[in-house]
């Protein structure tokens, strides 16, 4: 017992020492003047309110009239990377890449594991948390001239749980398409700063197509998701077809969909997300959609107005995603689609003609 609380504190110190080794500079380190202004932000500990964080757009707190933007000199912004206090060390580096710093590059990529939590202010969100490096990372854009495809292929390979390295997939500003390892062992090793992003990120897993993960796909499927309709779009892949309907389409959208409480607005979500593949695949689930009388009904009867409804919706969706798998489909429907349209249909509004509009009606101030 003894032994193990003697390895714990010496754990322990060597973490602490190891944190020093790498931030060695306290706010005492500091010339006076700098040394107050950096207190106030260390107090105000990133939170929304305390400074006017309106005028600026990288979420700290907005000081870029005080002493330290006039007045801190390159070391001392230098030394304020390595400081103990992480949400410093976020300022030092916003504050290096605005003064378009020829270290920014290096200071980048030696702060990419600096996983300290900082709050920063995004707007109406209010306080959001983030660790340094992401803040770094999101500052980066257009301060550095790093070579983006090398800053992405660190961030996937060794820095995995950052929030950008999920972000990268999600959002991709470069192609993605070549890191399915990375992705497949981010989704894997569900970082818990990824919450967020999950479904997106087996979204996009599903885009490779790869049998072997068909399995994880099915099982997430599961889940309740942020977007239901990447769902529905993951359900329709065209090599995933047979595998991942476990339920004909009547049973998935009624037993795991009808939670939202509204079921047509779900059914046409799955239509849109199945049109919009226009492949071969997509055109053989729409026509037995048809054949069965799957789309939503509100009686155990045929309700003529919903059917007709739904021709007049479907064909809408078909030629929003046009191509030749679906023209036999459009041929079949039009009859019902164009006999909604003609009696129930609205139509399209007019533009109201400026010049019969009276002098006051004119005046902005009145709309």
């Amino acid at each position: 017992m003894r032994l193990a609380i003697f390895l714990s504190l010496i754990t322990v110190v060597l973490s602490c020492n190891s944190y020093k080794a790498k931030y060695p500079y306290s706010l005492d380190d500091f010339r006076p003047k700098l040394r107050s202004e950096l207190e106030k932000i260390v107090i105000n500990g990133g939170m929304c309110g305390a400074f006017d964080v309106n005028s600026g757009s990288n979420g700290l707190p907005d000081m870029r009239s005080s002493f330290i933007d006039t007045n801190a000199t390159e070391q001392e912004l230098q030394k304020l990377i390595v400081c103990e206090h992480p949400l410093l060390r976020a300022y030092a580096f916003d504050l290096l890449g605005r003064r378009k710093s020829p270290l920014i590059n290096v200071i980048l990529l030696n702060h990419l594991d600096d996983t300290a939590m900082i709050s920063y202010c995004a707007g109406e969100f209010g306080n959001m948390p983030i660790t340094v490096a992401d803040y770094l990372l999101e500052q980066s854009q257009g301060n550095t001239t790093l070579i983006k495809q090398d800053v992405v292929e660190i961030v996937v390979a060794k820095h995995p749980y950052l929030v950008n390295a999920a972000g990268l997939f999600v959002y991709p500003k470069i192609p993605m398409d070549k890191y399915y390892t990375e992705l497949k062992s981010i989704i894997l090793k569900d970082y818990p700063l990824h919450y967020n992003y999950r479904n997106q990120l087996i979204a996009k897993l599903s885009s490779h197509k790869k049998q072997i993960d068909t399995s994880l796909i099915k099982e997430s499927l599961k889940e309740r998701w942020r977007d239901e309709a990447l769902k529905f779009q993951m359900i329709v892949i065209e090599k995933f077809y047979k595998s991942l309907l476990v339920y004909k389409y009547q049973g998935v959208l009624e037993a795991q969909y009808q939670r939202d409480q509204n079921f047509e607005l779900t059914f046409g979500r799955f239509i849109n997300g199945t049109a919009a593949y226009k492949s071969k695949r997509s055109a053989i689930i729409i026509k037995s959609i048809l054949k069965d009388n799957l789309y939503p009904n509100n009686s155990n009867s045929r309700d003529k107005l919903l059917e007709y409804n739904f021709h007049y919706s479907l064909l809408k969706t078909l030629e929003k995603y046009d191509c030749d798998f679906y023209s036999d489909i459009k041929n079949e429907i039009m009859p019902k689609a164009k006999a909604y349209e003609s009696k129930y249909a609205l139509p399209p509004l007019e533009p109201y003609p400026v010049s019969e509009l009276k002098s006051d009606e004119q005046d902005p101030k009145y709309w």
